[in-house]
Protein backbone atom coordinates (compact mmCIF):
# COMPACT_ATOMS: atom_id res chain seq x y z
CA UNK A 1 0.00 0.00 0.00
CA UNK A 2 1.24 3.52 -0.84
CA UNK A 3 2.15 5.94 1.92
CA UNK A 4 -0.99 7.82 2.87
CA UNK A 5 -0.26 11.39 1.78
CA UNK A 6 -3.51 12.47 3.41
CA UNK A 7 -2.16 11.60 6.86
CA UNK A 8 0.00 14.70 6.66
CA UNK A 9 -2.66 16.84 5.04
CA UNK A 10 -5.24 15.91 7.63
CA UNK A 11 -2.82 16.61 10.46
CA UNK A 12 -1.97 20.00 8.96
CA UNK A 13 -5.65 20.78 8.51
CA UNK A 14 -6.23 20.02 12.16
CA UNK A 15 -3.34 22.18 13.31
CA UNK A 16 -3.60 25.08 10.88
CA UNK A 17 -7.22 25.13 9.84
CA UNK A 18 -8.57 25.27 6.31
CA UNK A 19 -5.54 27.03 4.86
CA UNK A 20 -3.51 23.83 4.88
CA UNK A 21 -6.08 22.04 2.77
CA UNK A 22 -8.24 24.42 0.83
CA UNK A 23 -7.89 26.66 -2.16
CA UNK A 24 -8.26 30.43 -1.68
CA UNK A 25 -11.90 31.45 -1.68
CA UNK A 26 -11.29 34.34 -4.06
CA UNK A 27 -9.72 32.37 -6.91
CA UNK A 28 -6.36 31.25 -8.17
CA UNK A 29 -3.34 33.46 -8.76
CA UNK A 30 -1.56 33.26 -12.09
CA UNK A 31 2.21 33.18 -12.57
CA UNK A 32 3.18 36.41 -14.33
CA UNK A 33 6.68 37.06 -15.62
CA UNK A 34 8.10 40.56 -15.92
CA UNK A 35 10.99 41.70 -18.10
CA UNK A 36 12.61 45.10 -18.67
CA UNK A 37 14.43 45.26 -21.97
CA UNK A 38 17.58 47.33 -22.42
CA UNK A 39 17.51 50.73 -20.73
CA UNK A 40 14.07 50.01 -19.28
CA UNK A 41 15.90 48.11 -16.55
CA UNK A 42 17.10 51.46 -15.22
CA UNK A 43 14.02 53.57 -15.92
CA UNK A 44 10.80 51.53 -15.69
CA UNK A 45 9.02 51.06 -12.39
CA UNK A 46 8.30 48.16 -10.06
CA UNK A 47 6.29 45.60 -12.03
CA UNK A 48 6.56 42.95 -9.32
CA UNK A 49 4.56 45.19 -6.99
CA UNK A 50 1.90 45.84 -9.64
CA UNK A 51 1.57 42.13 -10.43
CA UNK A 52 1.20 41.32 -6.73
CA UNK A 53 -1.37 44.10 -6.34
CA UNK A 54 -3.35 42.50 -9.16
CA UNK A 55 -3.46 39.28 -7.14
CA UNK A 56 -0.87 37.27 -9.01
CA UNK A 57 2.60 35.80 -8.45
CA UNK A 58 5.46 37.78 -10.00
CA UNK A 59 8.51 36.11 -11.55
CA UNK A 60 11.48 38.18 -12.75
CA UNK A 61 12.91 37.05 -16.10
CA UNK A 62 16.41 37.57 -17.45
CA UNK A 63 15.56 36.56 -21.02
CA UNK A 64 12.54 35.99 -23.24
CA UNK A 65 13.01 32.52 -24.66
CA UNK A 66 10.67 29.55 -25.00
CA UNK A 67 11.95 27.84 -21.85
CA UNK A 68 11.47 30.95 -19.70
CA UNK A 69 7.97 31.58 -21.04
CA UNK A 70 6.74 28.00 -20.75
CA UNK A 71 6.19 28.34 -16.99
CA UNK A 72 4.05 31.47 -17.27
CA UNK A 73 0.38 32.33 -17.52
CA UNK A 74 1.14 35.95 -18.39
CA UNK A 75 3.98 38.31 -19.22
CA UNK A 76 4.61 42.04 -18.68
CA UNK A 77 7.35 43.62 -20.81
CA UNK A 78 8.79 47.14 -20.76
CA UNK A 79 10.65 48.03 -23.96
CA UNK A 80 11.80 50.97 -26.04
CA UNK A 81 12.85 53.13 -23.11
CA UNK A 82 15.13 56.16 -23.22
CA UNK A 83 17.67 56.02 -26.09
CA UNK A 84 16.25 52.77 -27.48
CA UNK A 85 13.42 52.02 -29.93
CA UNK A 86 10.96 49.15 -29.95
CA UNK A 87 10.21 47.50 -33.28
CA UNK A 88 9.19 43.89 -32.70
CA UNK A 89 8.47 41.09 -30.26
CA UNK A 90 10.60 37.99 -30.74
CA UNK A 91 9.44 34.63 -32.08
CA UNK A 92 9.35 33.01 -28.62
CA UNK A 93 6.93 35.66 -27.35
CA UNK A 94 4.83 35.45 -30.54
CA UNK A 95 4.54 31.68 -30.24
CA UNK A 96 3.76 31.84 -26.51
CA UNK A 97 0.92 34.33 -27.08
CA UNK A 98 -0.51 32.16 -29.85
CA UNK A 99 -0.41 29.26 -27.40
CA UNK A 100 -2.35 31.11 -24.70
CA UNK A 101 0.02 33.54 -22.96
CA UNK A 102 -1.38 36.95 -21.96
CA UNK A 103 1.04 39.78 -22.83
CA UNK A 104 1.10 43.36 -21.52
CA UNK A 105 3.66 45.26 -23.60
CA UNK A 106 4.53 48.84 -22.62
CA UNK A 107 6.84 50.88 -24.83
CA UNK A 108 8.03 54.46 -24.57
CA UNK A 109 9.63 54.77 -28.03
CA UNK A 110 8.88 53.00 -31.30
CA UNK A 111 11.11 54.87 -33.72
CA UNK A 112 11.34 58.38 -35.10
CA UNK A 113 9.63 58.25 -38.50
CA UNK A 114 5.95 58.64 -39.33
CA UNK A 115 4.42 55.30 -40.27
CA UNK A 116 7.18 53.30 -38.56
CA UNK A 117 6.36 49.60 -39.20
CA UNK A 118 5.94 47.47 -36.11
CA UNK A 119 5.62 43.75 -35.59
CA UNK A 120 3.39 42.52 -32.79
CA UNK A 121 2.15 39.00 -31.97
CA UNK A 122 -0.15 38.01 -34.82
CA UNK A 123 0.52 41.28 -36.70
CA UNK A 124 3.50 40.98 -39.09
CA UNK A 125 3.41 44.66 -40.02
CA UNK A 126 1.40 47.39 -38.35
CA UNK A 127 2.13 51.08 -38.83
CA UNK A 128 1.83 53.70 -36.14
CA UNK A 129 0.90 57.28 -36.92
CA UNK A 130 2.84 60.17 -35.48
CA UNK A 131 0.80 63.36 -35.84
CA UNK A 132 2.17 66.89 -35.52
CA UNK A 133 3.28 66.92 -31.90
CA UNK A 134 2.31 69.24 -29.08
CA UNK A 135 5.47 68.43 -27.13
CA UNK A 136 7.96 66.13 -28.77
CA UNK A 137 6.64 63.62 -31.29
CA UNK A 138 3.24 62.01 -30.85
CA UNK A 139 2.81 63.49 -27.38
CA UNK A 140 -0.55 63.39 -25.60
CA UNK A 141 -0.71 65.27 -22.30
CA UNK A 142 -4.45 64.81 -21.78
CA UNK A 143 -5.49 61.14 -21.72
CA UNK A 144 -8.97 59.68 -21.42
CA UNK A 145 -10.54 56.29 -20.86
CA UNK A 146 -13.06 55.27 -23.52
CA UNK A 147 -16.66 54.91 -22.35
CA UNK A 148 -17.16 51.63 -20.52
CA UNK A 149 -13.42 51.06 -20.16
CA UNK A 150 -12.68 47.64 -18.62
CA UNK A 151 -9.74 49.09 -16.65
CA UNK A 152 -11.52 52.02 -15.01
CA UNK A 153 -11.80 50.00 -11.81
CA UNK A 154 -9.92 47.09 -10.35
CA UNK A 155 -7.53 46.08 -7.59
CA UNK A 156 -5.45 49.19 -8.31
CA UNK A 157 -8.42 51.41 -7.45
CA UNK A 158 -10.45 53.78 -9.60
CA UNK A 159 -8.75 55.28 -12.63
CA UNK A 160 -10.20 58.74 -13.31
CA UNK A 161 -10.15 60.73 -16.52
CA UNK A 162 -7.44 63.01 -15.09
CA UNK A 163 -5.41 60.41 -13.20
CA UNK A 164 -2.90 59.94 -16.01
CA UNK A 165 -2.45 63.60 -16.91
CA UNK A 166 0.60 65.71 -16.17
CA UNK A 167 1.04 69.11 -17.84
CA UNK A 168 4.80 68.69 -18.19
CA UNK A 169 5.18 65.10 -19.42
CA UNK A 170 3.50 63.16 -22.22
CA UNK A 171 1.34 60.29 -21.04
CA UNK A 172 0.92 58.72 -24.49
CA UNK A 173 3.89 58.88 -26.84
CA UNK A 174 2.32 57.47 -30.01
CA UNK A 175 -1.11 56.42 -31.20
CA UNK A 176 -2.89 54.29 -33.72
CA UNK A 177 -5.90 55.15 -35.80
CA UNK A 178 -8.84 53.88 -33.79
CA UNK A 179 -10.51 52.79 -37.03
CA UNK A 180 -7.57 50.57 -37.97
CA UNK A 181 -7.07 48.48 -34.84
CA UNK A 182 -6.78 44.69 -35.13
CA UNK A 183 -10.09 42.86 -35.52
CA UNK A 184 -11.93 42.94 -32.21
CA UNK A 185 -9.43 45.43 -30.76
CA UNK A 186 -10.42 47.21 -27.55
CA UNK A 187 -9.20 50.79 -27.00
CA UNK A 188 -7.92 51.32 -23.45
CA UNK A 189 -6.37 54.81 -23.52
CA UNK A 190 -7.13 57.57 -26.02
CA UNK A 191 -6.18 61.20 -26.59
CA UNK A 192 -8.82 63.31 -24.80
CA UNK A 193 -8.97 65.88 -27.61
CA UNK A 194 -9.27 63.27 -30.35
CA UNK A 195 -10.50 59.86 -29.14
CA UNK A 196 -9.73 58.35 -32.55
CA UNK A 197 -6.09 58.47 -31.52
CA UNK A 198 -5.59 55.30 -29.51
CA UNK A 199 -2.46 55.02 -27.41
CA UNK A 200 -3.22 51.66 -25.74
CA UNK A 201 -5.40 48.82 -26.96
CA UNK A 202 -6.05 45.11 -26.47
CA UNK A 203 -6.57 42.37 -29.03
CA UNK A 204 -6.53 38.58 -29.29
CA UNK A 205 -4.04 36.37 -31.09
CA UNK A 206 -4.50 32.61 -31.23
CA UNK A 207 -5.33 31.47 -27.71
CA UNK A 208 -3.71 34.50 -26.08
CA UNK A 209 -4.37 38.19 -25.60
CA UNK A 210 -2.19 41.28 -25.93
CA UNK A 211 -2.31 44.78 -24.48
CA UNK A 212 -0.03 47.17 -26.36
CA UNK A 213 0.52 50.51 -24.65
CA UNK A 214 2.68 53.36 -26.01
CA UNK A 215 3.24 55.57 -23.02
CA UNK A 216 5.51 57.05 -20.37
CA UNK A 217 3.38 55.68 -17.56
CA UNK A 218 5.95 52.93 -17.16
CA UNK A 219 8.34 55.67 -16.00
CA UNK A 220 5.91 57.40 -13.62
CA UNK A 221 4.60 54.27 -11.86
CA UNK A 222 5.98 53.52 -8.39
CA UNK A 223 9.70 52.84 -8.66
CA UNK A 224 9.95 54.53 -12.06
CA UNK A 225 12.71 57.02 -12.84
CA UNK A 226 10.23 59.90 -13.27
CA UNK A 227 7.75 59.02 -10.52
CA UNK A 228 8.74 61.84 -8.19
CA UNK A 229 9.65 64.45 -10.79
CA UNK A 230 6.44 64.08 -12.81
CA UNK A 231 3.84 62.60 -10.46
CA UNK A 232 0.90 60.97 -12.19
CA UNK A 233 -1.47 59.57 -9.54
CA UNK A 234 -3.17 57.04 -11.80
CA UNK A 235 0.02 55.32 -12.99
CA UNK A 236 -0.12 52.43 -10.55
CA UNK A 237 -3.87 52.02 -10.99
CA UNK A 238 -3.52 51.85 -14.79
CA UNK A 239 -0.88 49.15 -14.73
CA UNK A 240 -2.45 47.14 -11.90
CA UNK A 241 -5.96 47.24 -13.37
CA UNK A 242 -4.69 46.38 -16.84
CA UNK A 243 -2.82 43.35 -15.53
CA UNK A 244 -5.87 42.24 -13.53
CA UNK A 245 -8.20 42.63 -16.52
CA UNK A 246 -5.85 40.99 -19.01
CA UNK A 247 -4.91 38.16 -16.66
CA UNK A 248 -7.93 37.60 -14.36
CA UNK A 249 -7.72 35.30 -11.39
CA UNK A 250 -9.30 31.93 -12.10
CA UNK A 251 -12.69 31.60 -10.42
CA UNK A 252 -12.70 29.93 -7.05
CA UNK A 253 -14.04 26.41 -6.76
CA UNK A 254 -17.09 26.14 -4.54
CA UNK A 255 -19.23 23.24 -3.47
CA UNK A 256 -22.24 24.59 -5.33
CA UNK A 257 -20.26 25.33 -8.50
CA UNK A 258 -19.17 21.70 -8.55
CA UNK A 259 -22.81 20.67 -8.71
CA UNK A 260 -22.94 19.00 -5.32
CA UNK A 261 -26.43 18.55 -3.85
CA UNK A 262 -28.00 17.03 -0.78
CA UNK A 263 -25.68 15.30 1.66
CA UNK A 264 -22.64 15.78 -0.58
CA UNK A 265 -23.23 19.55 -0.71
CA UNK A 266 -23.66 19.75 3.07
CA UNK A 267 -20.54 17.74 3.80
CA UNK A 268 -18.46 19.70 1.28
CA UNK A 269 -19.59 22.97 2.84
CA UNK A 270 -18.60 21.70 6.28
CA UNK A 271 -15.08 21.04 4.97
CA UNK A 272 -14.57 23.85 2.50
CA UNK A 273 -16.83 26.73 3.43
CA UNK A 274 -17.16 26.69 7.21
CA UNK A 275 -14.98 27.89 10.05
CA UNK A 276 -14.40 24.38 11.39
CA UNK A 277 -10.87 23.42 12.34
CA UNK A 278 -8.95 20.94 14.42
CA UNK A 279 -10.75 17.72 15.39
CA UNK A 280 -14.10 18.89 14.03
CA UNK A 281 -12.66 19.52 10.58
CA UNK A 282 -10.68 16.30 10.73
CA UNK A 283 -13.89 14.37 11.43
CA UNK A 284 -15.69 15.75 8.40
CA UNK A 285 -12.70 15.10 6.13
CA UNK A 286 -12.52 11.48 7.25
CA UNK A 287 -16.27 11.11 6.78
CA UNK A 288 -16.01 12.48 3.24
CA UNK A 289 -13.11 10.35 2.03
CA UNK A 290 -14.49 7.17 3.61
CA UNK A 291 -17.75 7.58 1.69
CA UNK A 292 -16.68 9.14 -1.61
CA UNK A 293 -13.07 7.92 -2.00
CA UNK A 294 -12.11 11.23 -3.57
CA UNK A 295 -11.48 14.82 -2.53
CA UNK A 296 -14.00 17.64 -2.18
CA UNK A 297 -13.99 20.55 -4.60
CA UNK A 298 -11.78 22.75 -2.47
CA UNK A 299 -8.94 20.22 -2.67
CA UNK A 300 -9.25 19.78 -6.43
CA UNK A 301 -5.64 20.77 -7.03
CA UNK A 302 -4.52 17.54 -5.37
CA UNK A 303 -3.94 14.56 -7.66
CA UNK A 304 -6.73 11.93 -7.67
CA UNK A 305 -6.84 9.79 -4.57
CA UNK A 306 -6.42 6.06 -5.09
CA UNK A 307 -8.62 3.72 -3.15
CA UNK A 308 -5.75 2.00 -1.37
CA UNK A 309 -4.70 5.31 0.13
CA UNK A 310 -7.36 4.82 2.77
CA UNK A 311 -7.97 1.92 5.15
CA UNK A 312 -11.46 0.49 5.27
CA UNK A 313 -13.75 2.28 7.67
Amino acid sequence: MQANRWTTRLAMAGMLGLGALLLPADGHAAIIGHFKEGTCAAFAGDYAARISAAGHTAVALSTLDAASLAQLDGLVVASGCIDQDFLATNSAVNDAVAGGLALFLQVQRIGLGQGTPLQLPGIPSFSSTVVAPTIGFGCSLDVSLPSGSPIANGPGGSLTQTGLDNPDLCALTYWFDGNALPFGGTPLLVDARDPAKVGAFAYSHGNGRVVFSMDQILLTMSGGALASRYPRPGSDAYITNTIAWLMPRAPAISCASEGYTGTKLTWCQKICESDLEGAALDSWIHRWINRYRTLPACAAEEEPVEEDDFPDA
